[in-house]
């Protein structure tokens, strides 16, 4: 039985608090209130080690995924953006942070991969 990849809310709840906050407080509130149910369904894949991205939905393909637009916030966040839905979050230079947002994609970037292996396990 394959599940829904996890809430960034249930993983890291400092991260999420401080998305809405910061969106709040920049008149963003639809954006605010979309962080709640934020899932974690993809890492970024760069490797790079101050990066710990992650996509909210399945990567955009095609004309449309270049019209998507990053939000910078505070503390080397930025929210990326397409047709008013967030789809990326990009968490940069945040070691307290990685550790938890990458226990959730293990050595593969794709949860959904880890999840259909586990099922058939």
């Amino acid at each position: 039985m394959t599940q829904e990849a996890p809430l960034m809310a249930d993983v890291v709840p400092e991260l999420a608090a401080e998305m809405e906050r910061e969106l709040r407080a920049s008149g963003d509130v639809e954006l605010a209130d979309q962080v709640a149910g934020l899932r974690m369904t993809k890492s970024c894949g760069c490797g790079d080690d101050f990066c710990a991205s992650f996509y909210t939905v399945p990567i955009p393909k095609g004309p449309s995924a270049k019209k998507r637009v990053g939000v910078p916030l505070p503390n080397h966040l930025i929210i990326h953006v397409l047709d008013g839905e967030i789809i990326e979050v990009e968490v940069l230079f945040r070691d307290e942070l990685r550790p938890k947002i990458r226990e959730v994609f293990g050595d593969d970037a794709d949860w959904r991969l880890r999840q259909e292996q586990a099922d058939q396990s």
